[in-house]
């Protein structure tokens, strides 16, 4: 695994050894095995972790699905975020390591998913990824509604 330099500071608030969000290559090389990670952007942030939980426990990933799907700008623009991730995650990778994705359908598949690798480009995985991804990039459709709910 490999971080990337574009990486956020910690707010003074709430300091930690690692910086809120990490920006992770997209294949775990140990060895010889090889394994995809569709999650791009990683929250470290301790508190920012808490409360996506406590959204989750909420009900907040259907109430924002739900938002989203009757709501056609927000549909398309969230379908962009997932597009443009999958996008970013793709560039990401080494000639070489493009090259083995593609000559694997299997991995294809895998690299075909939007934010944390998920299909369906109207889905929300968890909070986590959308919340590590809006801060990561400086906005997102998830991550302002996210926002919206009072993190």
């Amino acid at each position: 695994m490999r971080a990337d330099s574009k990486t956020k500071a910690p707010s003074p608030k709430h300091q930690t050894d690692k910086p809120p969000v990490e920006t992770v290559y997209p294949l775990l090389k140990r060895g010889e095995s090889v394994t995809p990670f569709p999650t791009r952007y990683w929250l470290h942030d301790p508190v920012a972790c808490q409360r996506m939980g406590e959204l989750e426990r909420g009900g907040a990933v259907r109430q924002l699905e739900a938002q989203i799907a009757a709501d056609l700008r927000l549909r398309h623009a969230f379908a962009k975020d997932h597009a443009t991730y999958r996008d970013e995650r793709w560039q990401a990778l080494t000639p070489d390591d493009r090259a083995w994705v593609a000559a694997r359908p299997q991995m294809q598949r895998t690299f075909a998913g939007g934010i944390g690798g998920i299909a369906d480009f109207t889905r929300i995985k968890c909070l986590h990824l959308h919340w590590a991804h809006h801060l990561a990039v400086g906005g997102t459709t998830a991550g302002r509604l996210i926002a919206a709910m009072g993190v």
